[in-house]
């Protein structure tokens, strides 16, 4: 099903857990030096200023050890506001001066997990399913209200699925395929859907990347595994949702498993 083409819609009333849209990118140094990088997905404004066209705005800036990052977008209004006129999905670089790239890359760096980030893609879905998802947050909300509890009922999960088609087109040109087998490029396009699922129409979300990565295609060179923000009131680390509008996904990640090699083998 194709994205629903929509009139521009307000902001949406409330804001997600967490604010990351930044296309403030420089090519990552994760990235194989062989691909050739599309620089039309990196941003042509300047660092620290906020990457919606309509405003010139100073965003948040930090300092992380030696290096500055910067907030993409000066507020959640500015960003959501772009978002509520997309028909299609955005997809932007985030690049080490990106305020979100170590937040979303430091789960793959704990643990003694052996990931290899390529490239962090933040995606901005279409206004139809940005829409709708917080319209069932804010009624999610509202019943939180009414039984006087104030945990928030959103999460930021990890979902891992099918990477079929050339991980490069997405790594270096953010290209999506049309292949109906890939999970991936689905996904980025048209959101998580039930009705795709191979668990009887609901979908598993994870806090720990580790067990995502098992819902990956184990055969593939590339994996891709998508950070969601993810409705529920379960406080469990896997989460179980069967309704779409309960998901609304953030970031792409394409890594690959490093090797190790051993003298003893």
């Amino acid at each position: 099903m194709n994205p629903v083409a929509t009139e521009t819609p307000p902001s949406p009333p409330i804001a997600p857990a967490y604010i990351t849209p930044n296309p403030v990118q420089e090519p990552s140094s994760d990235s194989d030096s062989s691909f050739g990088l599309d620089k039309s997905l990196d941003s042509n404004r300047k660092k620290g200023l906020c990457q919606r066209k309509e405003c010139e705005n100073l965003t948040r800036t930090f300092r992380r050890r030696y290096r500055k990052t910067y907030d993409a977008y000066c507020s959640k209004d500015c960003f959501w506001a772009e978002a509520g006129e997309l028909k299609e999905t955005k997809l932007t670089f985030v690049g080490k001066s990106d305020s979100d790239y170590h937040r979303i890359a430091e789960p793959f760096r704990s643990n003694g997990q052996k990931f290899k980030i390529k490239r962090i893609l933040r995606l901005q879905m279409p206004a139809d399913i940005t829409r709708a998802h917080f319209e069932y947050r804010e009624f999610k909300e509202i019943i939180n209200t009414n039984i006087n509890t104030k945990e928030s009922s959103v999460h930021e999960m990890y979902h891992g699925t099918r990477l079929a088609c050339d991980a490069r087109k997405i790594i270096t040109k953010g290209e999506l395929c049309n292949l109906p087998s890939c999970g991936v490029c689905g996904i980025a396009k048209e959101g998580n859907k039930t009705s795709l699922s191979r668990h009887g129409n609901k979908m598993w979300f994870s806090s720990d990347p580790n067990i995502s990565r098992g819902y990956c295609d184990q055969s593939s060179r590339y994996f891709g595994m998508f950070v969601v923000d993810v409705i529920s009131s379960d406080k469990a680390t896997i989460k179980i949702v069967d309704k779409n509008e309960a998901t609304l996904p953030r970031f792409l990640i394409i890594f690959n498993q490093v090797k190790r090699w051993s003298c003893f083998k």
